[in-house]
């Protein structure tokens, strides 16, 4: 499942929390998440990119 989040949650509520984070959405970023995905479905992963577009 892919989601993409783009602004910061309010003050009020708790940040989601995540296993992993991948810093940068380009081919070698995207291909890691999805690589540990595949091998521990389980696992939290967020991928932060500061383009619009993920493997720009």
């Amino acid at each position: 499942m892919v989601r993409c989040v783009s602004n910061a949650p309010p003050a009020n509520q708790q940040p989601p929390e995540f296993d992993i984070v991948v810093v940068g959405g380009g081919i070698v970023g995207s291909a890691t998440a999805r690589q540990l995905k595949m091998e521990h479905p389980n696992l939290k992963i967020c991928i932060i990119e500061k383009e619009n577009k993920m493997c720009k």
